[in-house]
């Protein structure tokens, strides 16, 4: 993960943010956001980034492939090349794969630091035991296959299939269609939970991961920030609040997919759900909530240009669920346990998990001074008595 840049690293951004301070930042991301410009100037900021990963895929993949061909028995694969390398935040660089002047048949995924490392491994372990689970049935056909899996030039990859489709953001962008979408979105992931459920009981292991670990990741990117007041004991608040009420309580986990937005979620020509990628944050036994929450969370995120700090500080103030919502939460196979425990508790436990996320799976993040502002925290000061 990046260090804090020096007090001298950039005395113009110090000065934008003296004048106009945090707030002041953040209202005018989001007149960019409202206007369709932010896109652009996100893309001008990765523009190095891209070129940098364009170059190193050219030295690199060329060695997966070859590898490929032998590790996969699929002498084929041996005139792939690269078609296309993904813009993306995170510390993973994706290359589209496949035959010359053909539809590409294979994401590469290359490491670009120790934690994205851990999550291709992880990825890989997460979807070879799915594929094997009979319980699963057809739905496994929505996932990718591993092809190969290992280390290059002192990196970690993964090549899997390419999954056909487009991501659910394409449905987002319409009306008539962004209902019925979640509804498939959800319906295709409560398959997974449905079929790996098991009750227990909310004990240690369940808090340190729901609670206090991703709160420990948010602590250590704020108290790095430069311009931002420790958040410390804001959070030791939080954490008391969710761990008395969560503690003890019996609730049906499962295995989920841990980030569940519109871009993991493929849809085919009949508009249904035909893939779900990028598994690194799954995990066998956590609440089915999660996804479904998260899902609608990054839904609001896209249709509305906010970040994730804002879509939550709304519900806080007023949790305006939609019909088609409040159906999908009321679907879920732990929805008995967050009507007692409470809806604001299980957004702030997705909202949780989905920042700590941001940051561990790009570095980057933990140096953005406004972003921290608008995702972390704005939402510590929607909570009562966390200022």
């Amino acid at each position: 993960m990046s260090g804090t840049p020096s007090a001298s690293s950039n005395p113009g951004r110090d000065s934008l943010v003296v004048g106009l301070g945090w707030r002041g930042l953040a209202a005018i991301r989001d007149i960019v956001a409202r206007l369709g410009l932010l896109g652009h100037l996100q893309r001008l900021r990765n523009y190095g980034i891209d070129r940098r990963r364009s170059k190193r895929a050219k030295k690199i993949v060329p060695r997966i492939i070859a590898g490929l061909a032998v590790s996969a028995g699929n002498m084929d694969s041996a005139t792939w090349r690269v078609n296309s390398v993904l813009s993306t935040d995170s510390d993973v660089l994706v290359v589209k794969a496949g035959p010359p002047e053909r539809p590409s048949k294979a994401l590469i995924k290359i490491a670009e630091a120790p934690t994205a490392a851990e999550g291709l491994k992880w990825q890989v372990e997460v979807l070879t035991t799915l594929k094997g689970d009979p319980r699963l049935g057809e739905w496994r056909e929505l996932l990718p296959q591993v092809l190969d899996a290992g280390e290059v030039a002192a990196s970690a990859y993964l090549v899997e299939t390419r999954v056909t489709g487009v991501n659910l953001e394409n449905a987002l962008r319409y009306p008539a269609s962004a209902d019925p979408a979640l509804r498939d979105a959800a319906a295709a992931i409560g398959h997974l939970h449905r079929a790996t459920a098991e009750v227990v009981s909310v004990g240690r292991d369940h808090l340190d991961r729901w609670v206090r670990e991703p709160i420990r990741v948010l602590v250590a990117a704020t108290g790095r920030a430069r311009g931002h007041r420790p958040t410390g004991p804001a959070f030791e608040r939080l954490a008391a609040e969710l761990c008395a009420a969560l503690e003890g309580q019996s609730i049906s986990v499962s295995w989920v997919h841990g980030d569940y937005g519109p871009g993991n979620i493929l849809m085919g020509p009949d508009h249904q759900v035909s893939g779900i990628v990028d598994w690194e944050f799954a995990h066998r036994a956590d609440f089915p909530s999660l996804d479904v929450v998260t899902l609608l969370l990054t839904a609001r995120m896209y249709v509305r240009r906010q970040e994730l700090g804002r879509v939550v500080c709304d519900l806080l103030e007023a949790p305006n669920w939609s019909g088609t919502e409040s159906a999908l939460i009321g679907a879920a196979a732990d929805a008995a346990t967050w009507q007692t425990i409470g809806m604001d508790r299980v957004v702030l436990l997705c909202w949780l998990r989905h920042t700590a996320s941001m940051i561990e799976r790009a570095s980057r993040y933990a140096s953005r001074g406004l972003w921290l502002h608008t995702n972390i925290r704005m939402v510590l000061e929607a909570l009562p008595d966390t200022g």
